[in-house]
């Protein structure tokens, strides 16, 4: 942290260094991207981009010129190839991101998040 402030609109398409690189992905497209769904009423105002995975998100992506990139498979799980989390199932996977961020002192702050999935109405399952 810099201890500087900056708004949003400054910020604007700012570089940024990717905290895992466990998948092939362009290096000019990882910088700041400004849109008014994401607001401080909903956290810090920062979040990333998932364009593969919400409307909002590529959205934005395709607004910016990003890139989809996925490397989650259709059952949920991560491709066998993707370092560190390769074929495991995508929130289980959490576990082993977070151990590593910490180990390289990359973790500020760790505050399990629940995101509403769909899941069966049957038998309560993930779909």
């Amino acid at each position: 942290a810099t201890g500087e402030r900056y708004t949003g609109a400054e910020m604007e398409r700012w570089s940024y260094q990717r905290p895992f690189e466990l998948i092939d992905f362009p290096e000019a497209a990882h910088y700041v991207v400004n849109d008014t769904y994401v607001t401080t009423e909903d956290g810090t105002g920062l979040v990333h981009q998932s364009p593969a995975f919400g409307a909002d998100d590529l959205r934005v992506c395709r607004a910016y010129g990003l890139p989809v990139v996925n490397p989650v498979r259709s059952n949920g799980t991560f491709a066998e190839d993707v370092p560190l989390v390769g074929g495991q199932f995508f929130k289980k996977a959490d576990e082993d991101l977070v151990a590593d961020l910490s180990a390289r002192g990359l973790l500020f702050k760790h505050v399990p998040y629940e995101h509403s999935y769909p899941h069966c109405w049957r038998c309560h399952t993930a779909l």
